[in-house]
């Protein structure tokens, strides 16, 4: 039993640990481990955290290794590999950094204020990265000022994605951003209560790509 209660522990530790090496915020976990189907509430994820719960099903075990970028033997407490970044050379990449004040047609033109490291793992099959660093607070509590925002670059995404997107032309947002079946209809959800939901066309909004990671220096 106290090997058991150790290992949960070392588990919660190293949970926590990469995420906030990271910048994700527990919060934010729990939405991605719900978008690869995994639903868990706020407190349940605490407890891993904390160690308090010693037994963590091997399908969250797997869907929070992916999350992280860790290999699942390390997050179950082996130390025999500690990370996909560790056992490779030259595992990471660099990309650039922009204000969040850019329109998805000026990316080329736009001068990058920084960059970031991501795992080149990321792009092994050629995918492309960008970052944004937020500088308004009408998209809080989810993105703080100054949080810097990784951007997978794409077009799709699916429902309950959060997405990096310009509407109508103006500068780019990030919202979480579901397709409805009727008339090509885009559904906009607000995370800050002070701005409204949108209903719009699919033609009035053009997708820069999806969050894929939060760093906060916080």
């Amino acid at each position: 039993m106290e090997e058991k209660k150790k290992m949960g522990e070392r588990i919660g530790e190293r949970l926590k640990g990469r995420r906030v090496e990271l910048g994700i915020t527990g919060v934010h976990m729990v939405s991605m481990l719900e978008k690869k189907g995994i639903s868990i509430t706020n407190s349940t994820y605490l407890r891993y955290e904390s160690g308090k719960i010693c037994t963590i099903p091997l399908n969250v075990i797997e869907a929070l290794s992916e999350i992280l970028n860790l290999d699942p033997t390390y997050l179950m407490g082996f130390d025999k590999v500690k990370s996909f970044n560790l056992d490779k050379s030259n595992k990471t990449i660099p990309i650039h950094v922009y204000k969040n004040l850019i329109k998805i047609d000026s990316i080329n033109k736009t001068m990058s204020i920084g960059k970031v490291e991501i795992p080149k793992v990321w792009v092994a099959s050629g995918e492309k990265y960008l970052a944004i660093k937020i500088t308004e607070s009408n998209m809080y509590p989810e993105y703080f000022v100054d949080d810097i925002v990784i951007i997978k670059v794409q077009k799709d995404f699916e429902n309950g994605d959060v997405c990096a997107i310009s509407i109508k032309g103006t500068k780019v947002t990030l919202r979480e951003i579901y397709r409805k079946d009727e008339d090509k209809e885009i559904f906009l959800k607000s995370h800050n209560l002070f701005y409204p939901d949108l209903t719009l066309q699919e033609n009035d909004i053009e997708i820069l790509g999806v969050v894929k990671e939060i760093r906060r220096s916080k």
